[in-house]
Parts: C-alpha cells; sequence; structure tokens
C-alpha cells in the first residue's frame, strides 16, 4: 500500500493528514481512522535492523508528529530491552479512513 503513495515520507510531520494522503479501507460498519508508524529497532544480537508495526485508531485525524510519539511511548526502550532490542526511531507510513459501505 505505501508504495502507491509517492511521496509519504516527504509529507509535514506537524500537520494531520489531508484529504488527498488519505487512502480508504470498505468495512461493514466501522468508521474512523487508521494512522500507521513503522518502529525501527535492531536486534542486539545479530545486528539486524527490523520494522515493528504500529497503528492508531481513532475517530479523529491527529497529526503525523503525535503518532510517531505515540508509538514511541508504547514501544519504549524499556520494552525493546525485554526482547534484546534497541530502538532506533520511527517512521510515518501510512492514513486510512474506514468507511462503511451496503451489506
Amino acid at each position: 500500500m505505501v508504495s502507491s503513495r509517492e511521496g509519504i515520507y516527504s509529507e509535514p510531520q506537524r500537520l494531520r493528514p489531508v484529504a488527498g494522503e488519505i487512502q480508504q479501507w470498505s468495512t461493514k460498519g466501522a468508521k474512523g481512522y487508521f494512522q500507521q508508524v513503522e518502529v525501527l529497532v535492531r536486534e542486539r544480537a545479530t545486528g539486524t535492523v527490523i520494522s515493528v508495526p504500529y497503528t492508531s485508531v481513532g475517530r479523529n485525524l491527529r497529526s503525523r508528529n503525535a503518532i510517531i510519539k505515540e508509538a514511541l511511548d508504547i514501544y519504549s526502550d524499556d520494552n525493546a530491552a525485554k526482547y534484546n532490542q534497541a530502538v532506533l526511531g520511527a517512521v510515518y507510513s501510512g492514513t486510512f479512513q474506514a468507511v462503511p459501505v451496503g451489506e
């Protein structure tokens, strides 16, 4: 899905996504927004960098910075230490709107 969104990584982080930046997901009844972040961590044992997905779900859109901060707060250094990992940072990766369709 991200590959279809040219320029996604250069969108203003301090702002909320606007209509042209939001993809739609058809649902049976759910409404709201899914804002996605990829948290990048390094496996201490192997040095491998992996991406851990995080999705914030809500009725209102928030700035990309707010969602990135939320993801980093949840996947904190303490949490990463449980898995012998180090948090490197995070990247905002997409915005989706849940749109109910007729059954």
